[in-house]
């Protein structure tokens, strides 16, 4: 068990870091200076393995949840005319058109004489509701296909026409009680469920549309669109679990449809930060075996994501999984150095995680193969240098050991911490009077 490091650096100071700095997600929703001016010597290794571990439980979090996973909807006005997938069942026929193919003007007047003529006739009605919309004079549409549904109240394509003109006016209740007129006129059609659903999701009335989703797929199982339809819904009301369930039954049922196919695709990636972000939440209360199990399941929905493999082996070497850590480590590495456009950073990050792991296990030839393979990924990064030197310095390697700490100097002539592991190497390798050199460098930059 790693102790000194892990239990002290990240338990502690790495999860407030994580409960300071992880923003909140939509489910189930300082680093430490040195005490004395004259530090013990492991301490030194320890700070920037802390802020190595710190800084990776962190960036997980805000690199995966940047931004909010479901964001709100933009306020729309509900569509006049839906679209094919949200609406209507393939191989049903679409709700009657009514298409002008004359003058305006002069269908008009032909129109006015017709009725006159024949006023009992709901069809001459619809006609002239249509030219008069389509003569922007919506009032006059709006009382004439009103007279058509009263000659003839069962006919449902003249309540869809009027659907669209209170639609057209912002007039959503009226909108809605001709929804429910068509679904009395025919209860059993789940193709009403679906149109009435989609125009309650629209106006914002989520609940309502759900209880049309789950009506229409409880007349019509097999229907794709209605379960697709409601897997959108659930991702609106930030239910993602429920709605990987729905768009996979979708897609089982119509498997080539491309839009039910980039929807599945889009909605597992979201549910696999869902769990990712469950993960932090976990850690956040040391609840390290949740948090193995959140992260482990979305590396099962996006299992090319080198982060959730990242996420985890932190996880795994917290609770002294050494190997396991490990193994994660490499299949984290394995995915970035294949990976367009490299991170640099993030292979220097991971190499230096597995290195410290690898030491843990006593395979010190691999760490340092490790340490040197982070080095080069960022060569201004002084934590796998430092790690590195740790390693020689327990291996007695002291030559090498100060030619890599010498290599941070000469990066950051003015930390006085690496004066002072410096010294100490040479005092143990028996250089004193180079050791007395770098502590009064010490002690120049400490006043």
């Amino acid at each position: 068990m790693i102790q000194s490091v892990y239990q002290v650096g990240f338990s502690t100071q790495a999860q407030n870091n994580i409960q300071a700095q992880t923003p909140k997600i939509n489910f189930g929703q300082k680093q430490d200076e040195f005490v004395s001016s004259a530090p013990k010597e492991k301490n030194f290794a320890e700070k920037y393995w802390k802020q190595l571990l710190a800084g990776a439980a962190i960036g997980i979090g805000l690199v995966l949840l940047k931004g909010k996973i479901f964001p709100k909807n933009k306020k729309i006005k509900p569509e006049s005319t839906p679209s094919t997938k949200d609406i209507t069942p393939k191989n049903e026929p679409a709700p009657k058109s009514y298409k002008m193919e004359i003058n305006s003007s002069d269908l008009l007047k032909e129109l006015d004489a017709k009725i006159t003529q024949e006023p009992k006739n709901a069809e001459l009605y619809v006609q002239r509701a249509l030219e008069h919309k389509n003569l922007d004079n919506p009032i006059n549409a709006l009382d004439d296909i009103s007279e058509a549904i009263k000659l003839e109240p069962k006919k449902i394509d003249y309540y869809q026409e009027r659907i669209k003109l209170y639609i057209d006016d912002y007039d959503y209740p009226k909108a809605a009680d001709d929804y429910t007129a068509i679904i009395n006129i025919e209860p059993e059609n789940p193709s009403h469920y679906k149109e009435r659903g989609l125009f309650f999701k629209q106006i914002k009335r989520n609940n309502d549309a759900l209880n049309d989703y789950n009506k229409a797929i409880e007349l019509n199982p097999d229907d794709s669109i209605a379960y697709f339809n409601r897997s959108r819904l659930h991702e609106t009301m930030n239910a993602p679990l429920k709605s990987l369930e729905d768009a996979k039954e979708a897609a089982v049922r119509n498997p080539a449809d491309p839009e039910i196919k980039a929807h599945l695709n889009h909605i597992t990636s979201l549910n696999a930060l869902f769990h990712s972000g469950l993960a932090i939440k976990c850690a956040k209360a040391q609840d390290f075996e949740a948090a193995i199990f959140n992260s482990t399941r979305a590396i099962e929905l996006r299992p090319n994501v080198a982060e959730y493999y990242d996420q985890r082996g932190i996880y795994h070497e917290i609770l002294g999984n050494t190997q396991e850590a490990v193994d994660d480590y490499d299949k984290a590495i394995h995915l970035l150095e294949k990976a367009p456009g490299k991170k640099m950073d993030k292979l220097s990050e991971i190499y230096t995680k597995r290195g410290f792991s690898l030491n843990e296990l006593d395979k010190a030839d691999l760490a340092k193969e490790s340490f040197k393979k982070a080095i080069k990924a960022t060569p201004k990064d002084e934590i796998p240098y430092l790690n590195l030197v740790k390693v020689l310095r327990d291996e007695k390697n002291y030559d090498e050991a100060i030619e890599y700490i010498t290599q941070i100097i000469n990066k950051k002539p003015k930390d006085k911490m690496l004066y002072f592991e410096r010294g100490s190497i040479y005092k143990e390798a028996g250089k004193i009077e180079e050791a007395k050199a770098d502590r009064e460098m010490f002690d120049k930059l400490s006043e």
